[in-house]
């Protein structure tokens, strides 16, 4: 009997369940959640005091005292669970509801029908419906909880007064344990809810940023010679060298001179041009790795003679030390200009713009508190990429060819929609 009764005993551990209760009630962040804190330190005070008489009747192998002691317990688990409960629900929804709100907002500004819009609205706003209701139903919830004393009869004819919750009472037992199996039913509700929502999320900022570059490729600006670029000359003009007015057959004479006189000197004009930028787009080199992430042909290279001699290396467009995904396409890069100049380039300008975001990040790590806000704020995470971009884009001003969009966006939309 007294095996069983050990046995019997070992699911009442005191000190694990102090334990969880410290890393639950570590969530509590709003006058809501605290007052079931309050509660549930003081359930906590019970079952610690409860546990050292339900120990003492076993040492002295009171199987009667023991038996009623372990009953007791088993109703103040089922009242601090209750209570564990609402403040790990309460706190789940007390972090999401700035969010929902304004994702809600978004929502009304923007009718933009991203893939799965529609079911991620109906979630949004149900949470945030959710988060507002929730203190109200705490509280009635709150008050089914009460402390009361009990007479319990330890043998010999003695009795001792004891505090106890309403959960022991058979005739409320059943509410408990009922409501706190659907609010473990709620919490996971919760965290499908917000997966689902930070699905959509991605792929819509996914959508939004692959529009955004379309149309920058299909609208912007054509280099020299290139698509876009005015012809308006002298013939279209109606004067000049083929135009109609006096003197034109000379004019087009001393034309055709100068510009036979200053062709050489044009191009090497142009070569000079492009000797004055240290990088150029590479076509012909590419990393294998690079082809294999995703990445498009093409090397960001060096005309240093010394230097293009150095091996490539697979560039991560988003750093992983700033919530890049390990996986998202590469961009193939010398080594000397990867670790040479590019990475304290982007370094120094991410450090600059993250820090625009409230949360400065770093090479040398540290950067958990930027990366979280990356997830939970599509806005800001948007913003960040965007930057990103408009960082490479800024590129070809020392890179000549330029580098292709795509040699860069792949890798920030890829990592953006998986952060």
């Amino acid at each position: 009997m007294r095996r069983e009764v050990e046995a019997a005993a070992a699911p009442i551990n005191t000190r694990e369940i102090e334990a969880d209760w410290a890393e639950i009630r570590a969530l509590a962040q709003s006058d809501v959640t605290r007052r079931w804190v309050t509660v549930g330190d003081s359930v906590i005070s019970l079952l610690r005091e409860h546990a050292a008489l339900a120990a003492d009747a076993f040492r002295a192998g009171d199987d009667e005292l023991w038996s009623k002691m372990k009953t007791i317990i088993e109703g103040e688990m089922i009242a601090w669970g209750f209570v564990a409960w609402h403040v790990v629900v309460g706190a789940q929804l007390d972090s999401l509801a700035p969010d929902m709100a304004d994702l809600i907002t978004s929502f009304d500004a923007d009718e933009t029908q991203y893939t799965g819009r529609e079911k991620a609205e109906e979630i949004v706003r149900g949470l945030f419906e959710l988060a507002t209701v929730f203190p109200i139903q705490g509280d009635a919830a709150l008050a089914r909880l009460t402390h009361f004393r009990v007479a319990l009869d330890i043998g010999s004819g003695r009795s001792q007064l004891l505090q106890v919750t309403s959960a022991v009472n058979p005739s409320s037992l059943q509410f408990f344990i009922a409501e706190s199996l659907e609010l473990a039913t709620v919490s996971e509700e919760i965290k499908v809810g917000v997966g689902a929502t930070g699905e959509f999320l991605s792929k819509a900022f996914a959508e939004g940023l692959e529009t955004a570059v379309t149309l920058y490729l299909e609208h912007r600006p054509a280099g020299r010679g290139g698509r876009g670029q005015p012809k308006v000359g002298p013939k279209q003009a109606g004067k000049g060298p083929s135009g109609k007015g006096k003197g034109g057959q000379q004019d087009r004479k001393k034309f055709d001179k100068g510009k036979n006189k200053n062709k050489d000197k044009n191009k090497g004009k142009d070569n000079d041009q492009k000797r004055r930028k240290p990088w150029w787009w590479n076509i012909s080199k590419s990393r294998s790795t690079v082809i294999d992430s995703g990445g498009i042909p093409g090397t960001l290279d060096t005309r240093s003679p010394i230097g293009s001699k150095a091996p490539l290396h697979g560039h991560h467009v988003w750093p992983e030390y700033a919530g890049g995904h390990s996986k998202q396409p590469l961009m193939s890069v010398r080594d000397t200009v990867h670790l040479g100049e590019l990475h304290r380039m982007l370094d120094g300008f991410i450090k600059v713009a993250s820090s625009g975001l409230g949360y400065p990040a770093t090479r040398t790590g540290g950067n958990y508190e930027f990366i979280r806000e990356m997830r939970r704020n599509p806005a800001k995470r948007a913003a960040f990429a965007g930057s990103l971009l408009g960082f490479y884009r800024a590129l070809d001003l020392r890179t000549d060819p330029p580098i292709p969009v795509a040699a860069y966006a792949r890798g920030v939309t890829y990592a953006a929609a998986r952060i």
